[in-house]
């Protein structure tokens, strides 16, 4: 079956027509003006504008790319005082610039970015003085280069703005109307927000009518627009303010007709020609159009990465959102349109109340994990100084790809459009209640998580992506089948408690250890095949145990399987230490980084020093942020006053000690101190820990 067609497409139909649409996410426009208005060149030249891509169904286009010039072009047919103010800023002219100011600079940026090795030909002694008699040289700077033609056109579109700001230029001025008509036959004006007794120009109402007017100015004999009919037809469609036949309406109508003729006339059919000449352009230029129609999420990305090398990647949440399956409608409850409400906010996204099926995926985590113990800890507040992570959303498709598909790959993920997978109904509420109800039970049942949430950290965190996505996997997996069963005293409780914790214990290995380094998408499918799963929940065997142990002797020795342990991996198991102890933070530390007691910095000066241990388990701490700032790279004795108490309670040593363990000669005896306190709870206190349901 074909996966994608190219066609060209006229841009006046890639930008008008409705069936064309943008999906409900796409990341925020980061076009400047000057890349707004080098397109407009682009166009005005003749040259190819690049392609977009849409997913195609139903005769509906849903834009994967290509929508900053989709922006860029609706803008440019709709709002001329905004291509204005990217021309300004381009060719730098300013409001009050005449006339010749802007041609000039107009064709001397354009030339500058074009390219043009065409030089300007010099004046001889024989043509100096004529040249004089002239009214510039420059007026003619378009004619003799052959680059420059039709740039004309989009000259004078500019000029049609010019002179003036975008909320009081002379475009604006020529067509108000307001003083002799009653303002509201004036479908361009509208009222203003903050003093209704205020009529302002509405630009893309004013492109409209001027388009929709166009034949009734257009004069058929002469083939010339025709002032005389611009004021007829308005007089025939606009009612004059007065009583008919009133002294008051001749003297509005009489004035309407010497502002036109005397003040506005040149600019009023300037308009008409510039803006006709506008969709001539864009009526023959053309677009080229990726149609995919049966392309795999994986296809689509690859399509989109090869069409644009240098730009950046789009997201599984964005290559989602623009297919069809994912934007039809769907029935929102009251707290799924509140959740969806603030994460439309945080994107700058108007949410129009009618939720469709790419929404409840998108807002999962927030929807499951309100607490926060197991993802983000930012987003399900209005609060706009919270920072987004925009990877939530995408968290939340691989959370139910991981559920319902047993993947997290985007062939996964469009295995998720496949019948039967997701019932949009009672199916999907259900699932989500389960999996709320389970993380409710795993943070009540557990202490341990809890612990961890008090330093800040949630298992996402800890872990990453793919080890969460198995362990809530799993746990889905067991917790769904046995969901009335799950009651104080009920051995289906005990036994998922004590499954979750023997999981948990073996991704925090495997993390450690570096097993989910590379496709951590396959090794995610295969622990959760129905050949391993009941492995990955089995209560720890003494082999287990065995390679526990070797793991934090080579953790405290700075090595694990002749690698030199990394500061990442350790931290896994600084916080699963503190898990473990049930050790709470300092009352009121809410922020913490990782410390390396003895400082890295020495490490590198002092070159007799065991350079493998400056990473190792013995020599790490976790700190509150403010002191391991204030610390930095001091050694223990150089630290503040007002800093050594808690610094003494966080690294689990004594202040009249701080002299002794800054000193070169007894750094290996400060790893060994160190490291007795986490093998008596990393290996003998996390046996029972485990044995215990």
């Amino acid at each position: 079956m074909e996966t994608y067609k190219i066609e060209p497409l006229a841009l006046d139909k890639f930008i008008n027509d409705k069936n064309y649409k943008l999906p409900r996410y796409q990341r925020k426009d980061t076009w400047k003006k000057d890349q707004y208005f080098k397109l407009c060149v682009s166009l005005f030249q003749g040259y190819p504008i690049g392609v977009s891509i849409v997913n195609a169904k139903d005769g509906t286009y849903w834009l994967l790319d290509g929508r900053q010039r989709r922006t860029c072009l609706k803008k440019l047919a709709e709002e001329p005082a905004t291509v204005y103010e990217w021309a300004r800023k381009f060719c730098k002219f300013k409001f009050s610039s005449d006339v010749l100011d802007v041609k000039e600079k107009f064709y001397c940026e354009v030339k500058k970015y074009l390219g043009s090795d065409i030089e300007d030909e010099e004046l001889t002694e024989d043509n100096e003085n004529e040249v004089e008699n002239t009214e510039t040289t420059s007026l003619d700077f378009d004619d003799g280069n052959e680059i420059f033609k039709n740039l004309s056109k989009l000259l004078d579109y500019i000029l049609m703005v010019h002179p003036g700001n975008t909320s009081d230029n002379a475009w604006f001025k020529a067509f108000n109307f307001k003083d002799y008509f009653r303002p509201k036959n004036i479908s361009y004006l509208q009222q203003n927000i903050n003093n209704p007794s205020q009529y302002d120009i509405n630009q893309f109402e004013l492109c409209k009518f001027i388009r929709d007017s166009y034949e009734e100015v257009y004069d058929r004999e002469t083939h010339q627009l025709s002032i005389a009919n611009f004021i007829l037809y308005i007089e025939k469609k606009w009612d004059f303010k007065g009583e008919e036949g009133s002294q008051e309406e001749k003297k509005n109508k009489k004035a309407f007709e010497q502002k036109v003729l005397n003040e506005v006339k040149d600019k009023i059919l300037d308009s008409y020609s510039a803006i006709n000449e506008l969709d001539n352009v864009l009526s023959n230029a053309r677009i080229g159009m990726i149609y995919l129609s049966n392309a795999s999420t994986l296809d689509a990305q690859n399509i989109f990465s090869r069409i644009n090398k240098e730009g950046t990647q789009l997201s599984a949440s964005e290559l989602l959102s623009a297919k069809p399956y994912w934007n039809i409608n769907v029935s929102l409850n009251s707290n799924d349109k509140q959740k969806i409400r603030i994460l439309y906010k945080k994107l700058n996204i108007d949410f129009d109340e009618q939720g469709v099926r790419w929404d409840i995926p998108a807002t999962l985590v927030s929807q499951i994990d309100s607490k926060n113990h197991l993802f983000y800890s930012s987003s399900n507040t209005e609060d706009n100084d919270i920072k987004f992570d925009v990877n939530e959303i995408t968290t939340g498709f691989k959370l139910l790809s991981a559920c319902k598909v047993k993947g997290i790959s985007k062939i996964s993920l469009d295995k998720l459009e496949e019948p039967g997978i997701l019932q949009w109904e009672d199916n999907l509420e259900s699932f989500i209640d389960q999996m709320r109800q389970m993380i409710g039970t795993i943070f009540a049942k557990i202490p341990e998580f809890q612990t961890l949430k008090l330093w800040n950290k949630n298992i996402h965190q800890l872990l990453g992506d793919a080890p969460t996505f198995e362990l809530l996997s799993v746990a889905y997996d067991f917790y769904s089948k046995f969901q009335d069963d799950m009651i104080e005293g009920n051995t289906r409780l005990k036994e998922f408690i004590s499954n979750t914790k023997n999981h948990f214990d073996r991704l925090v290995f495997e993390k450690v250890t570096g097993k989910w380094k590379g496709s951590s998408d396959s090794l995610f499918a295969r622990n959760v095949s129905d050949l391993y799963i009941a492995s990955r929940r089995a209560p720890i065997t003494s082999e287990e145990n065995q390679a526990w142990e070797r793991m934090i002797e080579g953790a405290i020795a700075g090595k694990i399987d002749n690698q030199e342990v990394k500061q990442e991996n350790m931290e896994v198991l600084l916080y699963y230490e503190k898990m473990l102890s049930q050790e709470h933070p300092w009352q009121g530390d809410i922020a913490f980084d990782i410390d390396h007691i003895y400082p890295q910095s020495n490490f590198k000066a002092n070159g007799n020093m065991n350079q493998t241990l400056c990473n190792a388990l013995g020599n790490l701490a976790i700190l509150p942020k403010s002191i391991n700032e204030s610390k930095k790279e001091k050694l223990l004795k150089d630290v503040k006053d007002g800093i050594k108490q808690k610094l003494s309670y966080y690294e689990q040593i004594q202040n009249n000690d701080f002299e002794k363990y800054s000193k070169p000669e007894n750094f290996e005896n400060l790893i060994l101190v160190r490291s007795d306190t986490y093998k008596q709870i990393l290996v003998d206190y996390r046996i029972s820990y485990l044995k215990k349901s």
